[in-house]
């Protein structure tokens, strides 16, 4: 999984990064990204909590820049892809492990929830 996945998570957001990296690479664009204002910080939805999320530590005071735009990029899709959604894949992988498949085949339930809980561990970004 990479950052272009995005584009089937959340096509305008991918659009919109895309375009980020497209205009970092003009000559002029050291004032526009200034102007943005933009951090290494994610501000949740109110259904995720409505919370500032740094994206690495210290995040909130770390500005986007063209030349760090590139891991921007990588690590907010991680987030809205991997890191937004863990909560919900370890009380899916904990639902399925206990109501269906540790009774009938232990060995596939233990796979399953260590394949789930690795994801955000191997994501090549």
């Amino acid at each position: 999984m990479n950052w272009h996945d995005l584009a089937f998570f959340d096509p305008v957001m991918y659009e919109s990064l895309r375009q980020l990296v497209l205009d970092a690479e003009k000559p002029d664009s050291t004032s526009m990204f200034q102007a943005l204002e933009l951090t290494f910080s994610v501000e949740t939805g109110s259904e995720e909590g409505g919370d500032q999320v740094d994206l690495v530590p210290g995040g909130s005071s770390i500005e986007v820049t063209t030349s760090n735009v590139h891991d921007y990029v990588r690590k907010y899709a991680e987030y809205r892809m991997v890191k937004a959604c863990e909560k919900a894949l370890e009380v899916c992988c904990f639902f399925i492990n206990r109501k269906f498949l540790c009774p009938i085949i232990p060995t596939a339930s233990e796979y399953l929830c260590d394949q789930l809980t690795n994801l955000r561990t191997t994501l090549p970004m």
